[in-house]
């Protein structure tokens, strides 16, 4: 199957807090003392919205279903632009996860160095 890297939008906020919820669910398993802020996908919609709004993200599709997204913002710091993903503004739910981040990530740099 081919995994297609498109921009995220707006359409996929549900699916995604869906992945981040999950992901959390597996983290909280392993430190039961981070924040369970994010482990509610309807909690994480919002701070998703949010973070959307601030700069570019990816959505990795297969069969065009969402398996991994990545939202992030670019800023000035001293100086220097950064770009930055806070904890809940990724997942994948793929069992070949790093191959889906890597081709975000590759995907999502091009589009930060032109925001």
């Amino acid at each position: 199957m081919t995994i297609e890297i498109v921009g995220f939008d707006d359409d996929r906020l549900e699916a995604a807090a869906s992945l981040v919820a999950a992901r959390y669910g597996t983290e909280l398993e392993q430190e039961p003392l981070l924040s369970r802020r994010y482990q509610h996908a309807a909690e994480t919609i919002p701070f998703l919205h949010d973070l959307r709004n601030e700069g570019p993200g990816v959505a990795a599709l297969e069969d065009g279903r969402l398996i991994g997204f990545i939202l992030g913002m670019v800023s000035m710091f001293k100086g220097v632009y950064t770009a930055y993903v806070p904890d809940f503004g990724h997942g994948t739910g793929t069992l070949n996860s790093r191959n889906v981040y890597r081709d975000m990530y590759a995907q999502l740099a091009a589009r930060w160095v032109s925001a």
